[in-house]
């Protein structure tokens, strides 16, 4: 039998086609031997061609289109069995921008869900693609027949990263604190520890939100967009300053964290744990929102919404934050000396349309689909 070969393959389309990347014929008699290769690409690996065998990538192209980067990252293709081998090197930068790029197919996939759940096709209602500050979800040419609306109805903002300057800290305790002192009582048998406050003014809320400081390199979130936005929902209702809003301020149900006071009515509450991800700038936590923290104040699901209906009140909900918060997994602890706060927005769904100019990159993306999409090709592995 042969030996196995080893060598060099530049794959791309300058390159002769009898001198491109090509596979053994395992199946043939005699069988051909394996290769083991370094496959150097250009244009035809960038469109995402799967490797047969791939376990280790070096990947430093950038592209500043969804559908660009997601055609790039597919290089594995479907390892059952030994996904745990596989291994990709890239930048903090794209590494940062494949993680956005995650949620963004995380939201589609369960707006397709949904879809499905309450049996809308694509020429009812158009899936929302979440839009980013600098990538671009494909070529202008190709989104003619999308319609941009500027609209944070049925949305839950979750920031993903933490302002640690020891100046935002202290300022943000401030804020919430002054902000514990103006809550009546909280609601009596609310489920849980973390202490529930109902019929807070509108104008409490939304002047605690322009003041909040939230990390400035954090792309989920549009303070300016959402305070426009909930101007307008306020001028439609017809409701003025009687609009009210729910506010929790969440404790960990686990003893083992510090205790941090807001004082007020709200008083002390367990810090949550929430380690920062190991290779990326700043406190980037991922995720601040618990699974079932948006519907914390009913404790069911809405009835015809993804998150919130639009007969229920929208949901401030205040997170005090472990200062080392120990690690799990590829974690590395916060080390701070004081406690970082931030905070998280539940939206109930709003069918009136909110117009007004966009800024630029931060809208959410209303796109229209054929009535032929293959839902079947957004089911996960």
């Amino acid at each position: 039998m042969q030996q196995a070969k080893s060598g060099v393959i530049v794959d791309n389309s300058k390159v002769d086609w009898i001198d491109r990347l090509a596979y053994s014929d395992i199946k043939a008699k005699p069988p051909e031997p394996s290769v083991t290769v370094i496959a150097i690409g250009g244009n035809t690996l960038s469109r995402g061609l799967t490797l047969e065998g791939l376990v280790c990538s070096y990947f430093a192209r950038p592209s500043r289109t969804y559908d660009s980067l997601m055609q790039m990252g597919r290089w594995f293709g479907y390892r059952r069995g030994y996904r745990h081998l596989t291994r990709i090197w890239t930048t903090s930068e794209l590494l940062h921008w494949f993680i956005d790029l995650a949620r963004v197919e995380t939201e589609l996939r369960d707006e397709l869900a949904w879809m499905i759940k309450e049996g809308l096709s694509p020429a009812q209602y158009g899936p929302r693609i979440r839009t980013s500050s600098y990538l671009n979800i494909t070529r202008p040419s190709v989104q003619k027949s999308v319609d941009r609306h500027v609209s944070f109805s049925d949305r839950v903002i979750d920031p993903s990263m933490l302002n640690v300057s020891m100046a935002a800290m202290k300022s943000n305790q401030k804020l919430c604190r002054e902000l514990a002192k103006k809550m009546d009582h909280p609601i009596e048998g609310a489920k849980g520890p973390s202490p529930l406050f109902s019929n807070v003014p509108h104008e409490v809320v939304r002047g605690f939100l322009h003041e909040f400081q939230h990390h400035e390199s954090d792309i989920r979130i549009d303070m300016p967009g959402i305070l426009r936005y909930l101007d307008q929902v306020v001028a439609n209702s017809g409701k003025g300053e009687t609009q009210t809003w729910n506010v929790m301020f969440k404790s960990n149900s686990q003893k083992g964290t510090d205790p941090f006071d807001f004082e007020g009515n709200v008083g002390t509450v367990q810090t949550i744990v929430r380690a920062k991800a190991a290779g990326l700038p700043d406190a980037h936590i991922g995720g601040l929102v618990d699974s079932s923290d948006h519907r914390s104040d009913f404790g069911h699901e809405p009835a015809s919404a993804k998150y919130r209906d639009d007969n229920e009140p929208p949901l401030l909900m205040v997170y005090a934050i472990d200062s080392k918060s120990e690690p799990r997994g590829n974690r590395v602890e916060l080390g701070l000396d004081d406690n970082p706060l931030s905070i998280a927005i539940a939206l109930p769904r709003n069918e009136k349309y909110v117009e007004y100019v966009q800024p630029a990159l931060r809208a959410e993306a209303l796109v229209h689909r054929d009535d032929n999409v293959d839902l079947g090709d957004f089911e996960s592995e």
